[in-house]
């Protein structure tokens, strides 16, 4: 994990860190209730092999004799009955802890996630166009959702994991040599090369799980582009064709895939060899020294249980590792939306209402560098009067309305709105002067009244109908089956062309506009409606 992962994890966690430091620290109780249970079972190994007391755990010994003493029961029982007491109570307490740990880190996963898919959906409401231009919708809505999902599946269980084997390493590993310092060399002689093996295999991982991502990226786009366009597809009988590239991408996806399942078994079974063998010379080694009267049965019990309780975490740190790998880049993927570039948010006081005057002066725009798309264009257009700009396509009138709204900035030269420079005042203020209809206008899968409360959520029936009657499309929208509550579907398929326009430019004309911009918005209207609707204008 990189300084700039660390750091963008750090910051993502603001406002959930004690959660995280209580879940870690509620993991070390119930790891500590957990390895006290194998010292009871060792101790009451031992009783029983000697049939001593003796040899058992001196406080148990004491409860046992005194609760021999009072019920009248052999001690023997008595410490068997309060051992098994014992163990059990210890494993409900690590268990409790266990419940509170994952708990804890839930509720701080929960509310991570959820903050960080709102700041994404927020911070892309402030992103300029040319970010949307050079990005997939389908590849966006992956990283809203898909690696959100990640980053919360990590910070819910792999974070706190990663925290206990470290801690199982740091405070078994001295508690296994003050046990037996033999036995605890032998113990460790392993760990290096499975904990280097599990960082390597991060290291491999996390390349192929970027790669993969960018591929199942690719395929979300193309679903979502084949979906939103599916009567093109259906118009120009290419079905064949849409399912043999998303197959093509499909592929891709699998074997990406295939290649982590592949690095994947070679670390487990690679890390189970090391960790298998590592148990195997701490029993062999055991068995020796208990030949030898050096070590007692319960002695070795304890130990072997202790070991595995550190080899085993240790081992499973390649899968909390292998879940990191995609974790971290799914938050760079993440990142890449909530680091980019916004649009300036100019705080500048509210300004009235604009009177209408337009003045361009000497606008250039390249969206390629040495590729003008215009050049030296000025033009003055007095408040209340009506231009018409007319040029072929790909002559820069769609650009020009996209420099009006600022959603692009001119290489040189300034657009003033009543004397003013647009650069110097607020976008928002700036758009509300600004009625834009476009000749392929977006509208929502909701119902016709949504649509036009989109431009004045404050709207009431009476503003909607006037505007609608201005953009000659009332009567239509009165002949739904539930007039202005009728659902328009995915960009008003279940309209005509001609409705749709009329639809956006009522939506225009709902906030009453000092401009109004219609790029060749009445092109699906005919004749006679299109003289109507200019008449109200």
């Amino acid at each position: 994990m990189n300084k700039n992962t660390s750091r963008n994890l750090w910051r993502i966690t603001a406002g959930q860190r004690l959660r995280y430091a209580a879940a870690i620290a509620v993991t070390g109780l119930a790891s500590a209730f957990m390895l006290s249970v194998p010292l009871v079972g060792g101790y009451v190994l031992d009783v029983v092999n000697t049939q001593d007391l003796a040899q058992g755990a001196v406080v148990l010994v004491e409860a046992a004799t005194a609760l021999a003493a009072s019920v009248g029961a052999e001690p023997y029982v008595a410490y068997l009955v309060l051992s098994a007491v014992a163990g059990i109570g210890l494993t409900a307490l690590g268990a409790a802890c266990q419940y509170l740990q994952g708990r804890w880190a839930a509720i701080a996963s929960e509310a991570l996630a959820r903050r960080l898919r709102e700041t994404m959906y927020e911070r892309m409401q402030h992103l300029p166009a040319r970010f949307f231009d050079q990005a997939d919708t389908g590849d966006l809505v992956q990283r809203c959702s898909s690696d959100v999902e990640t980053v919360r599946v990590f910070l819910s269980s792999q974070v706190v994991q990663i925290g206990r084997s470290f801690l199982l390493l740091g405070v078994l590993t001295p508690i296994l040599f003050a046990r037996d310092a033999r036995l605890a060399s032998l113990a460790l002689v392993l760990m290096p090369f499975i904990i280097a093996g599990a960082y390597y295999f991060f290291a491999k991982v996390r390349a192929q799980f970027k790669i993969t991502d960018e591929a199942e990226g690719a395929l979300t786009a193309r679903l979502q582009e084949n979906l939103t366009g599916i009567r093109v597809v259906r118009a120009f009988a290419r079905q064949a064709y849409e399912v043999e590239h998303f197959g093509a991408k499909s592929l891709a996806l699998r074997d990406n895939r295939e290649r982590l399942n592949r690095l994947s078994g070679v670390y487990w079974a690679v890390s189970d060899f090391l960790c298998t063998a590592q148990v195997c010379i701490v029993l062999i080694a055991g068995g020796m020294f208990l030949a030898a009267g050096s070590l007692t049965v319960g002695e070795l019990f304890a130990f072997m249980m202790q070991v595995t309780m550190v080899i085993w975490p240790v081992r499973h740190l390649g899968q909390v590792l292998n879940e990191s790998g995609k974790a971290m880049v799914s938050l760079a993927r993440i990142n890449h939306v909530l680091l980019a570039e916004e649009e300036s948010r100019d705080p500048v006081p509210p300004i009235a209402r604009a009177r209408g005057e337009l003045v361009l002066e000497n606008l250039t725009v390249e969206y390629e560098p040495g590729r003008p798309v215009l050049r030296d264009l000025s033009v003055h257009v007095p408040a209340g009067e009506t231009v018409g700009i007319v040029g072929p396509p790909g002559a820069g009138k769609s650009t020009l309305i996209r420099l009006l709204a600022r959603l692009y900035e001119p290489q040189s030269g300034r657009i003033l709105i009543d004397g003013l420079d647009v650069r110097d005042v607020d976008r928002h203020w700036l758009r509300r002067q600004l009625g834009i209809v476009m000749q392929d206008p977006f509208l929502y899968s909701r119902t016709v009244a949504d649509n036009l409360r989109i431009a004045r959520a404050d709207a009431d029936d009476d503003e909607m109908m006037a505007a609608a009657r201005e953009a000659a499309v009332h009567d239509a929208i009165v002949g739904f089956p539930a007039g202005y509550r009728s659902r328009v579907g995915e960009r008003g398929v279940t309209l005509s062309g001609g409705q749709r326009q009329r639809l956006a430019l009522a939506r225009a004309l709902l906030v009453e506009p000092p401009i109004l911009v219609l790029d060749d918005a009445l092109s699906a209207v005919d004749t006679g409606t299109e003289g109507e609707i200019m008449a109200a204008l």
